[in-house]
């Protein structure tokens, strides 16, 4: 565990991009911070929740100064729920997030720099759904 900060320990910082499942990620002091609800350009006085060896988890206390994406979330139960990750980011900003975040596994873990075609969207921001579960039989085929 990393003797930088401590769980409990507030730390002041800013939300320089999203992670999977709308994490805003910070690096005070060049540690990297995962912080739900975060979006990229907000200032935040952050909770320390948890700590690994390189890299940590934190809460908003405090939204200090927020980034010009963040909006109202549409749904009620947002902050309640858990089911939604990025209804407090304008839409276009978490498209061009996630473009990044394909971006950047692709140059991690795969092929290395790829061009992407633009995200394909539905007629509306909100309320549609976005999962697809695919099956394979036994043999491997997918249907």
């Amino acid at each position: 565990m990393s003797d930088l900060f401590k769980i409990g320990e507030q730390v002041k910082c800013k939300i320089e991009r999203l992670a999977f499942e709308g994490h805003g990620i910070a690096k005070p002091q060049n540690f990297t911070l995962f912080i739900p609800r975060g979006a990229p350009g907000d200032l935040v006085n952050v909770d320390i929740t948890d700590m690994k060896k390189s890299y940590g988890y934190g809460k908003i206390d405090r939204v200090i100064e927020p980034s010009p994406d963040r909006i109202l979330p549409p749904c009620p139960y947002f902050a309640r729920c858990g089911g939604c990750h990025y209804q407090h980011i304008q839409p276009l900003k978490v498209d061009q997030e996630k473009v990044q975040q394909l971006k950047d596994a692709f140059k991690r873990h795969g092929p290395g720099e790829i061009a992407l075609l633009p995200f394909l969207k539905g007629p509306t921001d909100w309320n549609y759904r976005n999962r697809v579960t695919y099956r394979r039989d036994t043999n491997g085929h997918q249907g």
